[in-house]
């Protein structure tokens, strides 16, 4: 996630992020470098102006928009992966949660998707109850079992 927040800055600025290139190394202060990161990264969406201009990604071009929500998308469930795996339990607003998965609906393709031997990125979804909390829906369309079912 901290690396998340620098090849984010990039494409907010224009510029074309390098998801392959190493992490930087991270200290003993992993909420602060977090924080300072997504300190930079915010002010970088502030100054990025109008976001249906298109910047070019390695699938493409594609609106900054488009960038924005993947954004949005892979922090609430990278943030939920953390919790889950440090036994915490979160509370995302429904909102950003449903503006997520409709953009992982549109972007994050069949094709893109597979079991782990496969190689692919994504799992299969994974159902959930009609009731479940919007976190754990956004984490099942990504392959996550959510906690509630």
């Amino acid at each position: 996630m901290i690396n998340g927040t620098g090849q984010f800055t990039a494409a907010a600025a224009g510029g074309r992020p390098d998801w392959d290139a190493p992490a930087a190394g991270i200290g003993d202060d992993w909420a602060g470098e977090f924080r300072a990161g997504a300190a930079v990264l915010l002010a970088a969406w502030e100054r990025a102006g109008d976001l249906s201009q298109e910047i070019e990604l390695p699938i493409g071009r594609v609106s900054k928009s488009f960038v924005a929500n993947q954004q949005i998308a892979e922090m609430l469930v990278h943030s939920w992966d953390l919790a889950t795996a440090t036994g915490q339990r979160v509370d995302f607003p429904a909102e950003a949660c449903d503006a997520a998965l409709a953009w992982a609906k549109s972007a994050l393709l069949p094709e893109f998707r597979g079991d782990e031997a496969s190689g692919m990125a994504f799992g299969p979804e994974v159902p959930v109850p009609g009731g479940a909390p919007a976190e754990d829906r956004l984490a099942a369309f990504f392959g996550r079992g959510p906690r509630s079912i």
